[in-house]
C-alpha cells in the first residue's frame, strides 16, 4: 500500500481512526443512535473526535504541496489543521463513519501550521479493506481548490454588486442561465409586472407576453440561448395595471473565464411611447404612400396621354405629308404624265417646225415630273409607308447620296421590326435630319447608320460621323440654338414622350455619335423570299432579253391603273403603234383580276399602287391562275425594292411611268407572249 501511495501525484496521507472507532462504541453503549443530533446538542464532542484522528504517514506529493522536507512536521493530530469553518465538514464525516460508510468526499477549509494562508481542499476518504470496524487504516487524498473557491467568492461578490446596481436602475434587468431559466430580475422588473422574484424565475415569465407576439418572441429567445448568441426582440407584455405595453429586449451572452456558456444578461426598456409614435408615423407614411401612388398614377396617366398625343401628332404630321404626296402623285403627276403621252402623240403627227417646240415642252414636263417625284418622295417615301423602317432607311441612304453626295453605310442586325407607324416615322425623320446635318455641317463624305435590337421591346439606332463635332455643353445649355426644323432638341423631346431617349457623344474635332433608343415590339421575323441576284435590274430596264415576236401578231393589252387621265394618255400612246391593242381598262386590283379571267390578255400593264387591292397582290393572283399572261409593273417611283417585289409576285418586268415612252414600248414588244 505504501508504495502505491508514494507514486501518486496528488497529496495522500494515511490516518489512524481507531480511537474514533472506540469513541463510537462508547457512545453506542450509552444509547446514542443519531450521532448528528448528539453532536448538535454537544458541539464540543466534534472537537474531541478531531483530536482522536491521527495522521500516521504522508506521500512525497504532500511534502511538496506543504513545502516541507520532513514528514514529522505534518504527522500527528488532525486537530492542528482545522479552523472554525472546518468543523461543520468534520461533523458530516464523523456521521458518515458512525453510520458505517466506508467512503466520504467533501470540501474543507484548513490552515496547516506549516503555511501561512488558509487553504481549501477537496478530499476523498476511503477505509482500507479489512479495517472497516477498527478504522486503523484510512486513506485520505485531496486536491487544492483554493483558487476556484476564491474565484467563486469573487463572482458571488460581483453578482451581489450587480444585484445592488441592477435594483437601482430604472430599466428592467434580467439574467438567465445556460438552459434559459430566469435566475434574476431586478426590482424595476418586479414593480413593472407586479410580481415577486419567485413568481417569474425559471420559465414563468413566458405567460406575461402577448399571445400574438409569444411565438416569435420566445422562439427567438430560445434560439439565441441554444446558439449562445446575443438576443434582440420586440413584443407586448401585460403591465401590473393590466395595460399592454411594448418592450424592446436586448441580451448579451455570458461566459466563464474558461469559456463555458453561463447564460444571457439583458434589459427590457418600455418603448410604448416610441412604438406608438412609430405606428403613427407608419400610418402617416402609408397615407402619404397612398397619396403618392395616386399622384404617380395620375402622372403616369398624363404621361401616357402625352405619349399618345405625341404619337397622334407624329401620325397626323405623317398623314398630312402622305396626303400632300398623294395629291401630287394622284393628280399632278398623273396629269403631267398623261400630258407627256399626248405631246408624244402630237409630236409624231406634227411637222418639223412644231416638233422642236413640242420636244422642249416635253423636256419641261419631264423636269416638272422629276421635281414632283422628288417632292413626293421627300414628303412621304412610299417604301417607308408600305415596307417599314428598315427598307425606308435603305432608301434614305441612297437618297442622301443622290442629293448631298454623302455616302451612308447602313447596317441592321434584324430583317423585320414590325414597328408601329408612329415609331417608324419618328425614327426615320430623326435619322434623316441627322444625316442632312452631317452632310451640311460636318465636312465628311461618309456616315454610318447602325440598327440594333436591344431586346424584344427596344431598338437602338446609331448615326455617327467622323466630322468636326461640337461642344455638347453648349448645345445642352442653349437649346434655343436648335430651334427650327427637326433639330436635336425636338428629337430628344419626342423620343422621351414615347418612353425613349437620345444619347449624344461629341466633342470638337472628334466627330459625333447619336444613339436613338426607342421602344418597339419586335416579333419573330417572318420568312422572306430570297432574292435572286439574276433578277436585280435597273428600274428602267426592259424585259429580259429574248427574241422578238417572230409572228407579227397583235399583242392584246389590259391596262390596270386607278388614274383615268393616265390610262387615257397611255391608251392613246399604245394605240398609235402597230401590233398593240388595248382590250380593257381596270381601275383597281380586283377589277384587274376579274378582267384578266374574262379577257385573257397577252400583257397587263399593272400599277403598283391601287385601291381595294394593290397591283402586287393582283399580280400574285393572276400569275398563280394564268401564268401565261405577262405582267409589267408600273409605278411613279423608281425604287428597286418595288421592282423586286413585283418580280417575286410574278411580274415579267417593271418600268417607271415617267421613264421614256420608247423604253416602255420596247419592254412590251420584246416580251415573249404565248399565242
Amino acid at each position: 500500500m505504501k508504495s502505491r501511495i508514494d507514486v501518486l501525484p496528488i497529496p495522500v496521507w494515511e490516518e489512524d481512526l481507531s480511537l474514533v472507532a472506540g469513541r463510537f462504541q462508547t457512545l453506542r453503549d450509552s444509547g446514542v443512535e443519531d450521532l448528528r443530533a448528539y453532536l448538535e446538542e454537544h458541539p464540543e464532542e466534534t472537537r474531541n473526535l478531531a483530536s482522536l484522528v491521527c495522521i500516521i504517514d504522508i506521500n512525497p506529493a504532500s511534502l511538496e504541496y506543504f513545502n516541507v522536507k520532513k514528514k514529522e512536521d505534518l504527522l500527528g493530530s488532525l486537530e492542528k489543521y482545522l479552523i472554525e469553518d472546518s468543523y461543520a465538514v468534520l461533523q458530516d464525516e464523523m456521521v458518515a463513519l458512525f453510520e458505517g460508510k466506508t467512503r466520504f468526499s467533501a470540501e474543507i477549509a484548513i490552515h496547516p501550521p506549516v503555511i501561512e494562508e488558509r487553504r481549501v481542499v477537496s478530499f476523498h476518504l476511503a477505509i482500507a479493506a479489512g479495517f472497516e470496524k477498527s478504522l486503523e487504516r484510512v486513506i485520505v487524498s485531496f486536491i487544492d481548490i483554493t483558487e476556484r473557491i476564491e474565484a467563486e467568492e469573487k463572482r458571488f461578490q460581483s453578482e451581489q454588486k450587480f444585484r445592488l446596481m441592477a435594483d437601482g436602475l430604472p430599466h428592467m434587468i434580467w439574467v438567465v442561465d445556460a438552459a434559459g431559466n430566469q435566475k434574476f430580475v431586478n426590482l424595476t422588473y418586479c414593480h413593472f409586472f407586479g410580481v415577486t422574484v419567485d413568481q417569474v424565475l425559471n420559465q414563468r415569465w413566458r405567460p406575461l407576453v402577448h399571445p400574438d407576439d409569444a411565438a416569435a418572441y420566445t422562439g427567438k429567445f430560445d434560439s439565441c440561448v441554444r446558439e449562445k448568441k446575443s438576443f434582440h426582440a420586440v413584443c407586448r407584455v401585460r403591465r401590473a395595471d393590466g395595460q399592454w405595453r411594448w418592450i424592446e429586449s436586448y441580451g448579451q451572452p455570458r461566459f466563464s473565464p474558461e469559456g463555458d456558456f453561463l447564460g444571457i444578461v439583458g434589459t427590457s426598456p418600455d418603448i410604448t411611447d416610441r412604438k406608438e409614435g412609430e405606428i403613427k408615423l407608419q400610418r402617416y407614411r402609408s397615407d402619404l404612400k397612398a397619396r403618392v401612388a395616386l399622384r404617380t398614377e395620375e402622372l403616369q396617366r398624363r404621361a401616357h396621354q402625352l405619349a399618345h398625343l405625341s404619337s397622334e401628332l407624329i401620325l397626323a404630321e405623317q398623314r398630312e405629308r402622305r396626303r400632300m404626296a398623294t395629291v401630287i402623285h394622284d393628280n399632278l403627276q398623273q396629269i403631267m404624265t398623261a400630258t407627256r403621252f399626248r405631246m408624244e402623240k402630237l409630236c409624231s403627227r406634227a411637222g418639223l417646225e412644231l416638233k422642236s417646240e413640242i420636244e422642249q415642252i416635253k423636256k419641261m414636263i419631264d423636269e416638272m415630273i422629276s421635281i414632283s417625284r422628288s417632292l413626293t418622295s421627300d414628303l412621304s417615301p412610299p417604301v417607308l409607308n408600305e415596307s417599314g423602317l428598315i427598307p425606308g432607311l435603305e432608301w434614305l441612304s441612297r437618297r442622301v447620296k443622290e442629293q448631298y453626295g454623302l455616302t451612308v453605310e447602313f447596317r441592321s442586325d434584324t430583317e423585320n421590326l414590325g414597328e408601329p407607324e408612329d415609331i417608324r416615322f419618328l425614327l426615320f425623320q430623326s435619322v434623316q435630319e441627322l444625316l442632312i446635318n452631317a452632310a451640311k455641317h460636318s465636312d465628311v463624305s461618309k456616315a454610318d447608320v447602325d440598327l440594333k435590337r436591344l431586346d424584344d421591346d427596344c431598338i437602338a439606332l446609331t448615326v455617327k460621323d467622323g466630322g468636326k463635332g461640337f461642344d455638347l455643353k453648349i448645345v445642352e445649355n442653349a437649346p434655343s440654338q436648335l430651334k427650327g426644323g427637326f433639330g436635336l432638341f425636338s428629337i430628344r423631346e419626342r423620343l422621351e414622350l414615347i418612353g425613349g431617349r437620345l444619347e449624344i457623344d461629341s466633342a470638337p474635332g472628334e466627330g459625333a455619335r447619336f444613339t436613338l433608343v426607342a421602344p418597339v415590339r419586335i416579333p419573330i421575323p417572318e420568312e422572306t423570299v430570297p432574292k435572286d441576284p439574276s433578277e436585280e435590274t435597273d428600274i428602267f430596264a426592259s424585259a429580259p432579253a429574248g427574241a422578238k415576236n417572230e409572228e407579227a401578231k397583235t399583242i392584246r393589252i389590259l391596262l390596270a391603273d386607278d388614274h383615268s387621265m393616265f390610262r387615257e394618255g397611255l391608251s392613246m400612246l399604245l394605240e398609235g403603234h402597230e401590233g398593240l391593242e388595248v382590250i380593257g381598262e381596270a381601275v383597281n386590283g380586283e377589277e384587274a383580276v376579274e378582267m384578266a379571267r374574262q379577257l385573257n390578255p397577252d400583257v397587263i400593264l399593272m400599277d403598283y399602287s391601287m385601291p381595294k387591292m394593290d397591283g402586287l397582290e393582283a399580280t400574285r393572283i393572276i400569275h398563280s391562275e394564268m401564268p401565261h399572261i405577262r405582267i409589267i409593273g408600273l409605278s411613279m417611283y423608281e425604287e428597286s425594292d418595288r421592282a423586286q417585289e413585283m418580280r417575286q409576285a410574278g411580274a415579267t418586268a417593271y418600268a417607271s411611268k415617267v421613264g421614256p415612252s420608247d423604253t416602255l414600248l420596247s419592254t412590251i414588244l420584246n416580251i415573249p407572249v404565248e399565242k
